[in-house]
């Protein structure tokens, strides 16, 4: 118990400062200005119709809807004719141009290029079906390339002697990957616009990101390495450490708790912060991802890195200013770091932009790698926890992106080797403090 005792106190005192109400106090503001902006959603009608833009959409029946999923589903009937050109809203603006008028324009200011370019991008009219069943695939390839339609499936199809098809389908909806389902909105509707193409789930995912990639990673992190600095020093001062040190416990046990102590700093900002804007996310735009929840664990783990470093430059200098200047360089040095690998490890866009990556000579690249995989993987962290974040935006294709992210960084290495390196500081700052005289 009195081992509990002393990390009670330890934690007592990690919260007694004014800064920590300070910071728990901006968190719960900046809530609340997230708050302010809601994104409400179309009509079923309008935001299908808005989606399916080469067919008429005559009437959308709800079947069901999760109350807190995004996901549903309709029956839609749809008036479906060959003669309306099927491909984006932009590629039919080209094709009903005139194509004449189109060319004296580009001749006239030279853009010979660009007509040729436009001219591949036009697509082919589509022949006109010959069969019921040629309708039925031909609306069903249509259906199934619409981001936010999930699955079609065409339940009656209707001759229309010369008329538009019509046709009877049933569609599962992704709300936050349809386009054109939602406005943007500030103030509960004194400042309202529409989101066109950007869908509700990857705002989110963005957003989510920007939160806790920049707002809580960066600045959240350098604040806290400032705060958290005089935490070993101030404990080593003439006075406080002599009471503390007749206390019954040893004293890497008494160093490992102050350290516990400085991290509770940071594990009840960053759970405020993170847990008050997942609800908002959740109460605004119906995402309850349990992924943004588990970003705090994220966070706190790389601030742990962090303040392992300042704990030993703390016990050997006692001096904060130390600590804090050597632990924001160390963090700049690893960033410094992950950069440089992944120029050396390109991937295929960045080679392709970047030609001159591919001649990076071999000693240099091994060198490189070594360096990273010994030192703690605070640039991957970030990358793998963003990784995280797609979850929430409910789209197909930032799931395959996360796939592909994953195949690139490793959970397993990067956590091993960053908790090595919190053990190694730790290991060194115990073993310092231990025999020293104060």
């Amino acid at each position: 118990m009195k081992f509990l005792a002393i990390l009670r106190d330890s934690i007592l005192e990690t919260i007694d400062f004014k800064i920590f109400y300070v910071m728990i106090a901006l968190s719960l503001f900046l809530c609340l200005v997230l708050g302010l902006f809601t994104f409400p959603r179309h009509q079923p009608l309008q935001a299908l119709e808005n989606n399916l833009a080469a067919f008429e959409v005559s009437q959308v029946e709800t079947l069901e809807h999760g109350w807190f999923s995004p996901y549903a589903r309709y029956q839609c009937l749809l008036q479906a004719s060959a003669a309306k050109p099927m491909g984006s809203a932009m590629q039919r603006a080209i094709q009903d141009y005139d194509r004449e008028q189109l060319q004296a324009e580009l001749a006239m200011r030279g853009q010979f290029e660009e007509m040729r370019s436009i001219e591949l991008k036009l697509p082919a009219p589509p022949p006109e079906p010959k069969s019921a069943e040629d309708w039925r695939r031909l609306v069903d390839r249509y259906l199934a390339s619409i981001p936010g339609i999930t699955d079609a499936n065409i339940l009656s199809y209707e001759e229309g002697g010369g008329q538009p098809r019509i046709i009877r389908a049933e569609l599962g909806v992704n709300w936050g990957e349809i386009q054109h389902a939602h406005d943007f909105s500030f103030l509960f509707g004194v400042y309202r616009t529409s989101m066109g193409e950007f869908p509700l789930g990857q705002l989110v995912s963005i957003l989510q990101s920007l939160l806790v990639g920049w707002i809580a990673g960066w600045v959240g992190i350098i604040v806290s390495v400032i705060v958290t600095g005089g935490f070993i020093p101030n404990m080593l001062r003439k006075g406080t450490i002599d009471l503390l040190l007749v206390k019954p416990i040893s004293r890497p046990a008494l160093l490992f708790y102050k350290y516990l102590g400085g991290l509770s700093f940071v594990f009840f900002n960053v759970a405020v912060f993170v847990g008050g804007t997942w609800l908002v996310f959740g109460l605004t735009t119906n995402f309850w991802s349990p992924w943004y929840l588990t970003s705090a664990l994220v966070l706190v783990f790389f601030f742990a890195i962090l303040y392992a470093l300042s704990t030993l430059v703390g016990v050997l200098t006692r001096s904060t200013l130390a600590s804090i200047l050597v632990t924001i360089g160390c963090w700049v040095g690893l960033w410094v770091i992950g950069i440089v690998y992944s120029l050396c490890h390109p991937a295929e866009v960045q080679a392709s932009m970047m030609p001159f990556l591919k001649d990076i000579p071999t000693p240099i690249v091994k060198v490189v790698d070594a360096i990273h995989f010994i030192l703690p993987k605070t640039n991957d962290l970030k990358v793998l926890n963003e990784a995280l974040l797609l979850q929430a935006s409910g789209s197909e294709r930032a799931l395959r992106q996360q796939e592909q992210v994953l195949k690139n960084f490793s959970w397993t290495e990067t956590i091993s080797t960053s908790a090595a390196f919190i053990a190694l500081m730790l290991g060194l700052a115990s073993w310092r403090f231990a025999p020293r005289d104060y």
